[in-house]
């Protein structure tokens, strides 16, 4: 099975099509990035595979699960890392947090609140609102889904991954 079956996949908004046939095949243990110019359907397509919208033709599998139909359980098993940040800078990290556990109905938000914020080291700044771009640690910005990553498989131990700096990101911007 792979973890991302994409058939004959249309996406259109009015008389564009965002999405036009895709097929895509994305084996277990394989991290995507989508990559393209602006307006290339990257965004729409990670839209599709969350279940965040529907698509107008094709078939679409993610983890065993049919979307958008079984969206829900897809994304209580996947880990996706946006290019930006959806935070909301005028809330706490700790409001934030809770925002995202609500949203993937999260049985014990509190308990999932606390767990992220032990994870990303950011217990300290429960109660800042300015939210990092990521986890600065040492100079060095860091990112971290353990979780997801052990869960399918992918390489790593769950440790923190290294980004480089913030100017080496904007260089290699995925």
């Amino acid at each position: 099975m792979a973890a991302i079956e994409l058939k004959g996949v249309v996406k259109r908004f009015g008389s564009i099509t965002a999405v036009d046939g895709l097929d895509l095949d994305v084996p277990p243990g394989i991290c995507l990035g989508l990559l393209g110019p602006n307006g290339a359907g990257k965004s729409t397509t990670m839209r599709l595979l969350t279940g965040q919208a529907i698509a107008d033709a094709g078939e679409l599998r993610v983890l065993g699960h049919e979307l958008p139909g079984d969206s829900k359980a897809a994304r209580a098993e996947m880990g996706v890392v946006p290019q930006l940040d959806n935070l909301d800078i005028d809330v706490t990290v700790e409001d934030n947090l809770a925002v995202y556990a609500r949203l993937y109905r999260v049985a014990d938000v509190r308990a999932a609140v606390e767990r992220g914020l032990d994870l990303a080291r950011l217990q300290a700044r429960r109660r800042d609102k300015q939210a990092p771009d990521t986890v600065d640690v040492g100079g060095k910005s860091h990112a971290f889904d353990g979780d997801s990553c052990h869960r399918h498989g992918c390489e790593g131990s769950g440790d923190w991954q290294d980004l480089g700096s913030k100017d080496d990101r904007r260089r290699h911007d995925l």
